[in-house]
C-alpha cells in the first residue's frame, strides 16, 4: 500500500512490520516512517525497499520469497514478472555486497 501511494520507506527491514491477526485476515502497521519519501525513482525505489526487507531471509526460502513477490505484485507465482523481480533483488544484492 505504502508504494502504490507513491511513497518509499526509505529503511524497510522485517522489524519494522508490525502484524495481527483479526477475523477477516491480517491487520500490518509500519513503524520508524522517518525516512519515507516519495518514490522519485519509481521501480528502482521500490526494488530498494524490497530488497533491504528480503535482504535477511534465510538461504533456501526462495518459495517465501515467491510468494511475497506474488502478493506485492498481485499476480500468480508463475507469473513471469516474478522471475523479473527476483533477478532486480539479486542484483542488488550483489551491489550491496560490493
Amino acid at each position: 500500500n505504502l508504494h502504490n501511494m507513491g511513497l518509499m520507506h526509505g529503511c524497510f527491514y522485517p522489524k519494522h512490520v508490525f502484524a495481527r491477526k483479526t477475523k477477516d485476515g491480517f491487520e500490518v502497521r509500519l513503524i520508524d516512517l522517518e525516512k519515507t519519501r516519495p518514490l522519485w525513482l519509481g521501480r528502482r525505489d521500490r526494488i530498494r525497499d524490497m530488497e533491504q526487507f528480503t535482504r535477511y531471509m534465510p538461504k533456501g526460502c526462495e518459495a517465501d520469497l515467491i510468494k511475497l513477490l506474488a502478493a506485492y505484485l498481485d499476480c500468480l507465482p508463475d507469473d513471469p514478472k516474478i522471475g523479473v523481480w527476483l533477478e532486480y533483488l539479486k542484483k542488488r544484492q550483489q551491489h550491496k555486497k560490493r
